[in-house]
């Protein structure tokens, strides 16, 4: 009880100045996910894509194949919302497009049953689940095996198809991809609540933190180091990416996300090092 009670304490301090950081955002899990098989309908060629979103699972997040590659629901493109348990199924003209899931004030991670909007999660095509892991892999064009060293995964992880709440994978295993997820989930949350409090919409903020990471797991693939996100050296270095980013947005007031990038490194550090140590 002590560690929450010092945990909501960091988030009150941060809302002080004029930051949004919940800490159900910072404690809550996500995935999500799509695989395909083909059929005809008359003379057009149909696949059903069929996955899960976890962030929890994630309930009633919105789910599409992005056939032209903008990130954006278009009027061509088929789209549903999943269930409780994070599942869906639709069918679409295409499976050679990746699978982004959008999540909204009526998304709610059954996990912990609280709210989850403003995130964007995405898998490359033919994926079975989407995932801060798959997330990464299609923003970097990394390989599912650079991003399971760099996050300090098991190399037997495939993030393609692993689903820590499907209850068929090793429940070790499970956890640790839990905790992995959460990690990454916590930062891109907190440092984007940060971004917005300095000026920037939701959206350019969760934007700016994802590419971030994203450049700093494509780093550390390229050596042979792993991202620690309990370290807040390490965050130093995503927070001040985001920092250059965000000077780049004439609507940002960056001097202000600069000055409490140091507490926000510690604060994040201190949350993450609960996940890895007490889930």
């Amino acid at each position: 009880m002590s560690d929450l009670i010092a945990l909501m304490q960091t988030i009150n301090q941060f809302k002080k100045k004029r930051l949004v950081i919940s800490p159900l955002a910072l404690l809550t899990l996500s995935a999500c996910g799509g695989s395909g098989s083909s059929s005809e309908s008359g003379s057009v060629s149909t696949t059903t894509v069929t996955g899960a979103v976890v962030k929890g699972p994630l309930q009633n997040a919105l789910v599409f194949l992005d056939l032209d590659g903008d990130g954006q629901l278009g009027a061509a493109e088929q789209s549903t919302r999943t269930d409780s348990t994070g599942s869906f199924s639709f069918l679409s003209s295409s499976s050679n497009a990746s699978v982004v899931a959008k999540t909204d004030a009526t998304t709610i991670d059954t996990s912990s049953g609280e709210v989850l909007d403003n995130v964007t999660l995405k898998a490359p095509a033919g994926a079975e689940v989407v995932t801060p892991m798959t997330t990464i892999m299609q923003e970097s064009s990394l390989s599912a095996a650079d991003v399971v060293k760099v996050l300090g995964l098991p190399a037997s992880v495939n993030p393609l198809t692993f689903n820590p709440f499907s209850g068929t994978e090793n429940a070790a295993v499970a956890l640790q991809v839990e905790k992995a997820s959460q990690q990454v989930m916590t930062t891109i949350k907190a440092v984007s609540a940060a971004a917005e409090g300095a000026g920037a919409s939701a959206e350019d903020a969760f934007s700016v933190a994802l590419e971030a990471i994203v450049d700093v797991v494509k780093e550390k693939s390229i050596g042979s180091g792993s991202l620690d996100l309990a370290n807040a050296s390490q965050l130093d270095t995503i927070t001040s990416k985001v920092g250059i980013k965000l000077t780049e947005n004439a609507s940002v007031d960056s001097a202000k996300f600069e000055a409490v990038a140091s507490d926000l490194n510690d604060a994040v550090a201190n949350v993450n090092k609960q996940i890895f140590d007490k889930i």
